[in-house]
């Protein structure tokens, strides 16, 4: 299992390469926890962050899937992502 982390405040270069990280993890066969981080007052802007992990899973869609609903823990929301086609299993889980 691999982790990613961002927060609503990501800019566009570095959402890209997240993009493109868990792109890469995807093909290796591990399965991808998102943790998108809330720091102080940003928690009562949750629909940005929801934006912000909607705009990954369009970027990833092709390699993998959302795996159960969205769960807040604490002032995080975290998803797992397997992948879909390729490998389905990693050795190194």
């Amino acid at each position: 299992m691999k982790e990613v982390k961002l927060s609503p405040k990501i800019g566009i270069h570095d959402l890209n390469v997240r993009i493109d990280r868990v792109m890469e993890f995807l093909k290796d066969g591990y399965r991808i926890k998102l943790t998108m981080m809330f720091r102080g007052r940003e928690i009562t802007h949750k629909a940005i962050g929801e934006q912000v992990v909607n705009k990954l899973l369009d970027g990833v869609k092709a390699l993998g899937a959302p795996e159960g609903p969205r769960k807040f823990e604490g002032k995080n929301l975290v998803l797992m992502v397997v992948p879909t086609k390729g490998k389905e299993s990693h050795a190194k889980s």
